[in-house]
């Protein structure tokens, strides 16, 4: 039998036939994409900022360059004592303001030690003067509480069960405060939830991690997950930890739009005459389905807990800086 002759003429035809749009994209179908690229993204509804500029610019499409967008699944990691607890509430405090409402579903914290952390972030008022015991003051947590819930702010809902840990459960959860309005849900942290159809650790990671994922798509809402990090990448405090160092591996990155880390092994602190006042380290978006991978300097405050991101003319300061 002999074979066909290879025609290059006929080959590049069928690869522009392979290459032409499926029949759905006419014209009026892109005619409609681009009338609904050309829409105006309102803040609050169809995306939220966060608290650091940078991360805002790098997340395109339905983000625009401005924030976070509806239907995306962010995941948050870090060492435990890292700070990762502190983005989330950051993250609630910023979205809070745009304004959007917001669901914090917390399995590590209290609502009371909730409660005064975020009020300390909303206000910009010292952390002790809201603290339970000798050093708390009711004028200052007057002024905080004021701040927090002025008028024009979305509320923020709290959910701090503990017993809660069935994925199932803790999205039903969600689908009661998307029923009250809700669009941006707070999850800290991912690995304390449980699937009751997971046989092994790996199957138990890809139904919760899939689980908010899908939620955040199917529902046109904003997931935030706060995981840690496996125990060999949380032991390594002297390497840059990378999207593989994720608890429970490749599936947590898959389902993510983004996953931002806070740097372990560039970690300085701020002390003044023995006083610890804050920390300086990093903040690596290693993983963006919308724009691109960067890594943003920020100062963690421990007076206000506030995160802020250094100024250009900072950034020298940092540990690892390029001089």
């Amino acid at each position: 039998m002999s074979e066909k002759k290879w025609d290059m003429e006929e080959a590049i035809q069928e690869g522009i036939k392979a290459a032409r749009l499926p029949g759905s994209m006419n014209r009026n179908g892109t005619e409609e994409w681009a009338a609904e690229q050309m829409k105006a993204l309102r803040c609050g509804e169809h995306y939220v900022p966060s608290h650091l500029s940078l991360w805002n610019q790098c997340s395109r499409d339905g983000g625009g360059g401005k924030g976070l967008a509806m239907g995306w699944h962010i995941v948050v990691a870090a060492n435990p004592g890292a700070g990762k607890s502190l983005i989330a509430l950051n993250l609630a405090a910023k979205f809070v303001a745009s304004p959007a409402s917001v669901g914090f579903l917390s399995l590590e914290m209290g609502k009371q030690q909730l409660t005064t952390r975020y009020l300390a972030i909303r206000s910009g008022l010292p952390i002790r003067s809201l603290e339970a015991g000798e050093t708390f003051d009711r004028e200052v947590a007057d002024r905080a509480i004021e701040v927090a819930t002025k008028q024009g702010d979305g509320p923020l809902y709290v959910d701090d069960r503990r017993s809660l840990r069935d994925i199932d459960e803790a999205l039903a959860v969600l689908e009661d405060w998307r029923a009250q309005g809700v669009t941006v849900f707070i999850i800290d942290y991912m690995q304390l939830l449980n699937s009751r159809d997971a046989r092994s650790l790996r199957e138990e990671v890809i139904d919760v991690s899939a689980g908010l994922a899908d939620f955040a798509k199917s529902r046109n809402v904003l997931t935030v997950g706060v995981s840690q990090f496996n125990r060999e990448t949380a032991r390594e405090h002297t390497m840059k930890p990378m999207i593989q160092g994720l608890y429970g591996g490749m599936p947590m990155e898959a389902d993510a739009d983004q996953v931002i880390m806070i740097d372990h092994s560039r970690f300085d602190r701020d002390e003044d005459l023995g006083v610890l006042r804050g920390a300086r380290t990093w903040m690596l978006l290693n993983k963006n389905r919308h724009g691109p991978t960067t890594e943003i300097p920020v100062y963690i405050d421990y007076k206000t807990l506030r995160m802020t991101e250094a100024l250009p003319d900072e950034e020298h300061r940092w540990p690892g800086a390029q001089k």
